[in-house]
């Protein structure tokens, strides 16, 4: 059995998706994880993480705190097949909220928050290419949000946002390379990832203490089919174990690009 805590650092830039503009995050957070192996081809583990981040777009900005907790398993044959799964809980408090109004310079603030569930199985096998590791490989993801309704402080008309769920569920194919380059291991992934089911609520917002109509949008597949791509340096520093990395998904609707540095350390 053994005990790791991991400390994070990350940048992310987000396209504009239609009437959503670009944004930009910056987060930091923590991770603790208890580890234990039944046998030599099996681990399972558990694992708590907190994090903050904060999001700025062009007319709102606001600070996310995340709380998660996953349970997670592992297998792995000696032919190389290997499977995975996971499933967690979180909860979002989303403070500090500041949209900017068509009144400028009025801004509005509020908070929410939001508890989210999700799974995800992936399955593949590894290939030893001579110093070059390859590991073809699939997975489904199956998520789902509640977000609770808010209305905004403010002295111009005051939207009031109603209560949504968001359940989604995703597949995605991918083919990652691991290569050893003397006490450091370079790895890259390409891939592809698309949405199998979409059932969330439509967006409804209304105005608060009055009496008008609510309007809703309904958002069809809001990501549309990604290819994702991701490289990164991982190596031991004395007792630490630095992983720094980068994440991209460039969408039907959009692109992003996220860096980030992980430091993991035995307590």
């Amino acid at each position: 059995m053994s005990l790791t805590g991991s400390a994070m650092v990350d940048s992310a830039d987000y396209d504009a998706r239609g009437v959503v503009g670009d944004a930009s995050s910056d987060g930091w957070g923590g991770r603790i994880a208890l580890e234990a192996g039944p046998s030599e081809a099996m681990r399972v583990g558990l694992a708590g993480t907190a994090r903050v981040s904060d999001v700025e777009s062009q007319t709102l900005t606001f600070e996310v705190e995340s709380f998660g907790l996953d349970l997670y398993a592992g297998w792995r044959a000696p032919s190389g097949v290997f499977v995975n799964g996971v499933v967690g809980v979180a909860r979002d408090n989303i403070d500090d909220m500041k949209r900017i109004t068509s009144l400028a310079p009025i801004v509005h603030t509020a908070e929410t928050t939001a508890v989210s569930t999700g799974a995800r199985l992936q399955a593949g096998t590894w290939f030893d290419m001579g110093g070059v590791a390859l590991s073809p490989r699939a997975a489904l993801t199956w998520t789902s949000s509640q977000v609770d309704g808010y209305f905004e402080q403010g002295l111009a008309a005051q939207y009031a946002y109603q209560d949504r769920d968001l359940k989604a569920l995703s597949g995605e194919v991918a083919l990652r390379a691991e290569a050893d380059l003397g006490g450091f291991a370079l790895f890259a992934e390409g891939g592809y990832r698309d949405a199998l089911d979409d059932s969330s609520d439509p967006l409804r917002v209304g105005l608060h203490n009055n009496p008008a109509q609510v309007l809703e949008r309904e958002i069809d597949d809001p990501f549309g089919g990604q290819v994702l791509a991701s490289a990164g340096l991982e190596g031991e520093v004395g007792p630490v174990r630095v992983t720094v990395g980068y994440r991209g998904r460039f969408g039907d609707h959009a692109d992003s690009h996220m860096g980030g540095v992980q430091l993991r350390l035995p307590l």
